[in-house]
């Protein structure tokens, strides 16, 4: 084994309590977040020293203002 620990936690942000709060690797998927929102705060407090956020969303636009591909 390689000695890997991956411990899968998924939900609301804040909803429950979690096990711990030092993760290597915090990772949210199509999060909608506004501006200056307390969830990135929420989240950046599960990171351990030496860890990653990791935030994954569409790009801002507007579909009436631009062109969508």
């Amino acid at each position: 084994g390689t000695g890997l620990i991956v411990e899968w936690v998924a939900g609301e942000i804040g909803a429950r309590p979690l096990p711990h709060d030092d993760y290597q690797l915090v990772a949210a998927f199509y999060v909608p977040l506004l501006k200056d929102s307390p969830a990135v705060d929420a989240m950046l407090a599960l990171v351990a020293d030496g860890g990653r956020l990791l935030l994954v969303h569409h790009a801002d636009f507007e579909p009436k203002h631009g062109n969508v591909d």
